[in-house]
């Protein structure tokens, strides 16, 4: 019957005539959804997130404050508050054009009492006239069932409708705010909104603000001007174009530099800074926009839109895990978590015995180390503690597990929940308060909303068969294109969007693309009700400073799992949550302050893929190996023991189909045979959502063409001129944070383009 359905199921959702709909008589509303979907969306807004009577719930409420906020929250559904165009404008807005076609045939289909049927089965009937019910007209208890039985069926497609309505729902309930900043349950889950403290600091001046451009917001004469005033040579956009055979318009532009540098992150930040201190005119480009201290709100939903890759819901194919990245000027050190590890000794000794690379054993490599740290102002000392960070190491210690101190580019008074938005103290050190202060204050320009489409380079009779002369780019938002013709080109995209670039330039190695590392994260959590563990709040202070390598393998090969705390504001946490109910969804939310998560972060042996599809957007495949997630697996069992250890009343991961585990208070349980069954069972349980803060390999440096994608030096194998500077050039996963090791290849490779240049 099932199987029956499916077929059924995706014979419709291939069917044009539903999927466009133009001649059914349906009204569309101004988000593009016509009013039937609308109403289905209605209906699962009012599932997901319905309205309780207090009474059913079984609290018990004074007359505070607190308690008239937590009643609110209980009587509140999505729409009642909150427009559910707004639910369908976020849907559009973050989803790709084939999974919004798929969504909205499903919203389509439920409007319908057949497509209920086909979707729903047997909740679909009723007892009286009409027998079979379209969804909105179902009563909450069967609503709510038919999320349940898709979230865990066996049908991908089930599994992934229900995540994307999930997400597009609890993301957008917890993070829209009104016209003051402020989301109206807020207060019932403890968060306070934007950091307090930052929000009234004084700051300083912009430091990158004389040399950004934002090449989108200028046209003609206006744009002319700007560059020549920031010391651009313009030329003829006609000679480039007609040499390596790229189309052009009049509204085109042409700048000549010494180095084009594409992306503004760990890698194009410390490339900039040498090669532009070493003399050479320096022209950066960066799709993002440039957000200082001052442009920061630290608002969870805008923050993520303004500083993100895909607003933040960028995915792998399947769906299976959520890759965060950043796309502003900064990049990733803009947004990430502070945490500066260096290359561990194990990875270079991988990378010099193993793969020949002899550079990571000498002293030229540690020196550029030593170089990065010093300029990022690395220490290990913490005033303050965090809630979360107090947990881990209580929980370590109690156990005996190891468990140290995490070096950060940030003071030790730094305490700070919201640097995932961007630091608005100031405090923690990414490119854009580092690196590219350097790179401007000795000439180089930063082109702002400028996204390359192609590296130009010509036949050679040199070393290598072809020659870099530059990059071609779009000027964001517009059909305009700017040419830069340049000495040396450097390629700093990132692991995910460097590949796409390098092959919509003609390189054929096959490795481009290939080799993707992304470090996956499985959560557990623990919840600690007020006055038990650490005091404070799940997202206040610094957001990383201690960490466990108990599971990570750091005295044999170093392939295991890390224990860290990652930063949960509310939209992501109840995006993130499993889900089994409207009222258990809501108890879960009430714990929110308090309940300490863990990431459990891999050094992953597997990897995958990342290619760009025909519309431009990214095709990243990725797959757990089983010898991988069995390395995961140890890493979430002691993450579970550590929570028990260090007090929690209730523990568990974010698998749909896993119950939670009830500890007893006095946590004698963490030895007790029904917690270690509920450890081992959950161990053994695939299928857990997965996260990804770092992408790397995807460019992979080594010793031949026939295994990597760059030699040595970072240059191309097929390009001379070419030199990839960012974590896609890193041979193996790292097993830790990134971010000091792709600045210290960074410093090397650029000072390899500067002997480039200086033979040249």
């Amino acid at each position: 019957m099932k199987e029956q359905k499916l077929g059924n199921l995706n014979g419709i959702l291939n069917a044009e005539s539903v999927v466009e709909r133009k001649n059914d008589g349906i009204l569309e509303t101004s988000t593009g959804f016509s009013t039937a979907e609308m109403s289905s969306l209605t209906a699962l807004c009012n599932a997901f997130f319905p309205s309780l009577p207090l009474e059913a719930t079984g609290l018990v409420l004074d007359s505070s404050d607190f308690s008239k906020d937590v009643e609110e929250f209980y009587r509140a559904s999505l729409p009642n508050g909150w427009s559910t165009f707004e639910v369908a404008e976020t849907m559009k807005n973050v989803l790709k054009p084939e999974d919004l076609k798929i969504l909205r045939t499903i919203l389509w289909l439920l409007s319908t009492s057949l497509g209920t049927f086909l979707l729903a089965g047997r909740q679909s009937f009723a007892t009286e006239f009409p027998f079979v019910q379209r969804f909105g007209n179902l009563p909450l208890e069967k609503r709510e069932k038919v999320l349940l039985d898709w979230s865990t069926s066996s049908f991908s497609l089930f599994r992934t409708v229900f995540k994307a309505f999930k997400i597009g729902i609890m993301w957008n309930h917890f993070t829209r705010v009104d016209e003051k900043g402020h989301n109206p349950f807020w207060k019932a889950i403890n968060y306070c909104g934007p950091d307090p403290v930052a929000m009234t600091a004084q700051l300083s001046p912009k430091p990158l603000e004389s040399s950004v451009i934002d090449i989108s917001a200028l046209y003609g004469d206006e744009l002319l001007s700007a560059l020549k005033s920031h010391g651009c040579k313009l030329t003829n956009p006609s000679a480039l174009a007609a040499l390596t055979n790229v189309q052009y318009s009049p509204k085109d532009h042409a700048i000549e530099c010494d180095v084009v540098i594409v992306g503004s992150g760990s890698g194009g930040g410390v490339a900039a800074a040498v090669l532009a201190k070493a003399g050479f005119k320096v022209l950066i480009l960066e799709k993002g926009t440039y957000k200082a201290r001052h442009d920061l709100n630290l608002l969870e939903g805008v923050s993520m839109r303004d500083l993100y890759e895909e607003r933040g819901f960028m995915s792998t194919d399947d769906k299976n895990m959520v890759i965060l990245a950043g796309s502003t000027v900064g990049g990733g050190s803009a947004i990430n978590w502070s945490a500066s590890f260096r290359t561990p000794d194990h990875v270079l000794r991988d990378w010099t015995q193993t793969l020949g690379l002899e550079m990571f054993g000498s002293p030229r490599y540690s020196e550029a180390m030593d170089r990065v740290c010093e300029r990022l102002g690395v220490q290990e000392d913490c005033e303050e503690e965090s809630f979360q960070n107090a947990v881990l190491r209580k929980g370590c210690e109690a156990l005996g597990y190891h468990v140290g101190n995490i070096p950060r580019n940030a003071a030790a008074d730094h305490y700070c929940g919201w640097c995932n938005f961007g630091c608005r103290r100031g405090s923690k050190q990414a490119t854009s308060e580092t690196w590219l202060v350097d790179a401007i204050n000795a000439g180089a320009v930063i082109l702002t909303r400028c996204s390359a489409h192609r590296v130009l380079h010509t036949p050679n009779s040199g070393r290598k068969g072809r020659k870099a002369i530059g990059v071609v780019a779009k000027i964001g938002g517009t059909e305009r294109q700017v040419f830069i013709r340049a000495r040396a080109t450097v390629i700093a995209s990132g692991a995910l969007q460097t590949p796409p670039l390098l092959h919509a330039s003609g390189l054929e190695n096959p490795h481009i693309g290939k080799n993707l590392h992304l470090h996956p994260v499985q959560i557990v959590w623990g919840y600690f009700p007020p006055g038990v563990a650490a005091k404070g709040t799940c997202y206040e202070g610094g957001i990383m400073t201690a960490f466990s390598k108990e599971t990570g393998g750091w005295d044999t090969t170093g392939y295991g799992a890390i224990l860290q705390t990652p930063i949960p504001h509310p939209g992501f946490f109840a995006s993130a949550i499993p889900w089994r109910s409207g009222s258990h969804f809501k108890q879960t939310m009430l714990k929110f302050s308090r309940t300490c998560s863990f990431i459990v972060l891999l050094r992953d042996r597997g990897s995958g893929t990342v290619a760009a599809k025909a519309d431009g957007s990214l095709d990243i495949k990725y797959k757990l190996r089983s010898d991988d997630e069995e390395r995961a697996r140890e890493g979430v069992e002691k993450g579970l023991r550590v929570l028990a250890a260090a007090g929690a009343v209730e523990v568990g991961t974010h698998h749909q189909d896993v119950e939670s585990f009830k500890l007893r208070p006095d946590s004698s349980c963490i030895h007790d045979k029904d917690f270690d069954e509920y450890v081992r069972r959950v161990g053994k349980k695939g299928g857990a959502p997965l996260y990804c803060a770092h992408q790397m390999g995807s460019c992979r440096m080594g010793m031949s063409s026939a295994e990597s994608a760059v030699d040595e030096n970072g240059e191309s194998w097929e390009v001379e001129g070419v030199y990839v500077a960012d974590g896609s050039v890193l041979p193996t996963a790292l097993g830790i944070n990134p971010m000091i090791t792709i600045q210290s290849f960074a410093y090397c490779i650029a000072h390899n383009v500067v002997n480039y240049l200086n033979e040249t």
